[in-house]
């Protein structure tokens, strides 16, 4: 690194700079830490509950550096979420064609 202007040390061997470099390697640490997911009780014996946990699941995925895994979670949700959302439709559907005919 070079100096910074008007002075002889660069920013990392700077004595002058010891505070604001001691805060700024403590905020990467704290903003490095995974937080946490405040998940929701969530049901998988129903289409909303599966739909819900999918929510925090992509979520939580989005949060994470990109690399291969994250893209595989991504796409697995995408394949899962269009699976929830045609059974929805169909029960939907189902729910209905009973409400029409009576049953």
């Amino acid at each position: 690194m070079r100096p910074l202007r008007g002075r002889r040390y660069c920013w990392t061997h700077d004595p002058e700079e010891t505070t604001r470099r001691d805060a700024a390697r403590r905020r990467g640490g704290v903003n490095r830490k995974r937080r946490g997911s405040a998940c929701p009780e969530f049901s998988l014996s129903s289409i909303d509950g599966i739909a819900d946990l999918l929510h925090v699941v992509v979520r939580d995925s989005l949060t994470l550096d990109n690399s291969p895994k994250r893209c595989r979670v991504l796409l697995s949700a995408i394949t899962v979420a269009v699976k929830v959302l045609e059974v929805k439709a169909e029960s939907e559907q189902v729910a209905e064609a009973k409400a029409r005919f009576g049953l």
